[in-house]
């Protein structure tokens, strides 16, 4: 699957990491859709780029 496999994860595990995680990019996407800027901060799901243990963490 993913990363996540490395981890030893069952694939139901692996899959709700990578639902929250395209939820996230999802979000900072629409985030620009809404306020129609391209700007970024520097923190929260507007920052320019989320590392993988941003995407992982939950809660977010």
């Amino acid at each position: 699957m993913w990363r996540a496999s490395a981890h030893g994860e069952s694939e139901l595990a692996q899959l709700q990491m990578m639902g929250r995680a395209l939820g996230r990019v999802f979000s900072h996407e629409l985030y620009h859709v809404l306020t129609g800027s391209s700007h970024h901060a520097h923190s929260g799901i507007a920052q320019a780029a989320l590392t993988p243990a941003h995407l992982e963490r939950y809660p977010p």
